[in-house]
């Protein structure tokens, strides 16, 4: 899958639900809403300061390691924090004017879709 097909693929989508790896941020740089499951890098490393992110992320309690000054995460992350992460997240979409985000339907986004699909 070429990064142009990808990019066309999340341009449809609503919001990305991805962990830490190169699709959260590809995810951010098209303007997308994204949950970002973190299990060992704290999310304010890497995370940009915007209303698109929302992050699933706890402390690992029984851990005194850090990455960047920060206290690393745990992979033990329950189905009941991960739902209420994407909860924060739709609330969070629902707050955010149409024009900021990327995957609404653009004169250009239409375009380039139809031309693809030729």
């Amino acid at each position: 899958l070429s990064l142009e097909d990808l990019s066309l693929i999340l341009l449809d989508s609503k919001f990305l639900i991805v962990p830490d790896t190169g699709l959260f941020h590809f995810g951010l740089a098209l303007r997308i809403p994204v949950l970002g499951v973190f299990t060992y890098t704290h999310p304010l490393l890497v995370t940009p300061d915007n209303r698109l992110v929302e992050f699933c992320f706890r402390e690992d309690q029984e851990s005194n390691a850090t990455l960047g000054g920060l206290p690393v995460g745990t992979p033990d992350l329950s189905v009941r924090e991960l739902i209420r992460s994407c909860k924060a997240l739709l609330t969070r979409i629902e707050k955010i004017p149409s024009t900021i985000l990327t995957n609404v339907n653009t004169p250009t986004s239409i375009s380039h879709k139809n031309a693809q699909h030729q």
